[in-house]
C-alpha cells in the first residue's frame, strides 16, 4: 500500500522512486505520465515527426567511432537513424575512468532491452544509445576506478592527476600513464585469475596506455569493445552535426531564461513543502548551458542585456562578457563551443533523437 506521505529530507533520492513506484500520489502529481509504461511515449513519436540523420551526418558519427572498433559492420546500426519511423532508447553518463561503476553498465543494458522490446513489439526500427557526457568538466567524479577485489575488499585508483582548477572537458583531459600503469598492476594483483580477465587486462592496457589516451577516448574505446556488440550504440556530443542540431534548443534558453530556472525553482519548492531535499538550486540569471572559452568550459549567466563567461569553479572568476546578441552571433557561427547543462541535456537530446526512452539514475 502506498504512505500516505514521502518519507523526509533525510530519504535518498532512490526512495523517491520506490514512493513512486509504490503509487504514492502526491510524488506522482510531479510527472504528466507513467514512467514504467513505455507505450504513450512511443506513440507520441509519430512515424515521420523528426529530421532523420543525413548520409553525411552518419558519416561523421561513424568516422568518431572507427579508431575505436575493428568490427565495422557493426556501425551499420547507425543507419537505422535515416529511417523517418525510426525510435531511440537513450541513456548515458560521464566518461568514467576504464568505463566508470557498474552501474553504466545497468544503465546500458536497459536501454539495449527497451529498444529491443520496442521493435520486437511494434515493428518499428530501434536503436539503443548511450550519451558519452564527455562536455564534463567535473574530473573528480570520472578519474576513479573501483572495484571488488579477491577478498571481498573494495579498492581504488586514480587515472588523473587530481586538478579541480583546470576546468577544461574531460574529453581533453589526458589519462596520467603512469597512474594508468599502477592501475592495471593492482587491478591483476588483487584479483582472482579467470577466463575473463586476459581480455579485460589486454582491453584496458590497449586502451588506458594508447597514445594521448584521455577520458573521452578511453571510455568510447571500452564501449566500442564491450557495449557496441550488444547493440548499444556510443554518441559523443561533441560531433558537429549534433552540435548544429542542439543550437536551436540552447537559443531557445537564451532568449526564454530565465524561465526554466523559474520552473525549476518553484518545484523545489513543492518538493520542500513534502520534506524533501530538492536536488536543484538555481539563482535565477544562469543559464542552463555552457561556453569553451580558451579552453575552459564556462558557465553563462545574465546579467542584464549582458551575458557572463565564468570559470567553473567560481562565479567571480570572469572570462569574458559580451552582449546577448553577440552571444547569439556566436552560437550562429561556431556551435561547436555550446553544450547544454544537466538540466538541458534531456531537451536536447529529444529535439535530435527520436527518442522515446530514457534511461535515467534517480536523481536524473
Amino acid at each position: 500500500m502506498a504512505k500516505e506521505s514521502p518519507k523526509k529530507a533525510t530519504a535518498t533520492s532512490a526512495a523517491w522512486v520506490d514512493e513512486y513506484a509504490g503509487g504514492n500520489p502526491q510524488v506522482r502529481d510531479f510527472y504528466s505520465t507513467d514512467c514504467f509504461d513505455w507505450r504513450p511515449a512511443v506513440a507520441r513519436r509519430k512515424p515521420g515527426e523528426w529530421n532523420p540523420f543525413t548520409a553525411e551526418e552518419i558519416t561523421e558519427w561513424r568516422e568518431s567511432l572507427l579508431p575505436h572498433t575493428e568490427n565495422t559492420a557493426l556501425l551499420d546500426q547507425l543507419e537505422v537513424l535515416r529511417d523517418p519511423n525510426a525510435i531511440v532508447s537513450i541513456t548515458g553518463q560521464q566518461a568514467g575512468a576504464a568505463l566508470g561503476p557498474l552501474y553504466t553498465i545497468y544503465k546500458a543494458f536497459a536501454a539495449r532491452h527497451w529498444a529491443r522490446k520496442i521493435q520486437s513489439e511494434t515493428g518499428r526500427p530501434a536503436v539503443a544509445l548511450f550519451w558519452v557526457a564527455s562536455d564534463d568538466h567535473d574530473l573528480p567524479e570520472v578519474q576513479q576506478a573501483h572495484w571488488l577485489a579477491a577478498g571481498g575488499e573494495l579498492c581504488g585508483a586514480s587515472l588523473a592527476e587530481s586538478d579541480t582548477t583546470s576546468g577544461a572537458p574531460v574529453s581533453k583531459r589526458p589519462v596520467a600513464p603512469g597512474l594508468a600503469r599502477a592501475f592495471i598492476a593492482k587491478l591483476a594483483e588483487t584479483t582472482n585469475d579467470t577466463e575473463f580477465r586476459a581480455g579485460v587486462m589486454e582491453a584496458l592496457e590497449k586502451t588506458l596506455l594508447a597514445e594521448g589516451a584521455t577520458f573521452e577516448s578511453q571510455f568510447i574505446s571500452l564501449a566500442c569493445r564491450w557495449l557496441l556488440p550488444l547493440g548499444v550504440v556510443p554518441v559523443v556530443p561533441r560531433l558537429r552535426f549534433l552540435r548544429r542540431r542542439a543550437a536551436d534548443v540552447i537559443l531557445k534558453e537564451i532568449e526564454s531564461a530565465p524561465t526554466a530556472n523559474e520552473s525549476i525553482r518553484d518545484h523545489g519548492e513543492r518538493i520542500g513543502t513534502l520534506g524533501w531535499k530538492p536536488p536543484l538550486h538555481r539563482e535565477g540569471n544562469e543559464l542552463n548551458a555552457f561556453l569553451e572559452w580558451e579552453g575552459v568550459r564556462g558557465k553563462l549567466s545574465l546579467h542584464g542585456g549582458r551575458v557572463t563567461v565564468s570559470h567553473p569553479a567560481g562565479p567571480n572568476n570572469i572570462l569574458a562578457e559580451m552582449k546577448s546578441e553577440e552571444l547569439r552571433a556566436l552560437l550562429e557561427k561556431e556551435p561547436e563551443r555550446f553544450s547544454p547543462n544537466a538540466i538541458l541535456r534531456p531537451l536536447v537530446q529529444d529535439s535530435i533523437f527520436p527518442s522515446a526512452i530514457y534511461t535515467a539514475g534517480p536523481t536524473e
